[in-house]
């Protein structure tokens, strides 16, 4: 499945907290895709870059991704992303300690999952 949207502002929750900055995206058309982390391929510029997408959090449609190993400003740009495989659920974790351990973990894990470091 490919995703086409304009990154838009995001609260900045995920960066200045947990250190995952994370581009929102305003999607071009609804999604059938079940709320959870996935793994993705997002181009930009003419470069693909591997990342992890966060869909449907907080029982919407929000779709966030977070490009590993790279930090760019995205900020009103258009992404093309290839969503891949599933890695977690999403969880409802009201206690940030415990929602930052699951968020480092899923990076981790999509990492190893890609084979990337």
């Amino acid at each position: 499945m490919i995703v086409r949207g304009t990154v838009v502002s995001g609260l900045g929750i995920a960066g200045a907290l947990f250190g995952v900055p994370t581009a929102n995206l305003k999607l071009e058309e609804p999604m059938d895709l079940p709320p959870g982390v996935y793994l993705g391929r997002t181009s930009f510029g003419g470069t693909a870059y591997p990342s992890v997408i966060c869909y449907g959090a907080d029982g919407g449609d929000k779709f966030e991704v977070h490009l590993l190993n790279a930090k760019l400003d995205l900020l009103h740009e258009t992404l093309s992303v290839e969503v891949g495989d599933k890695v977690n659920d999403l969880v409802n974790e009201p206690n940030q300690r415990l929602l930052y351990a699951k968020v480092l973990a899923d990076v981790e894990k999509a990492k190893t999952m890609l084979g990337i470091r």
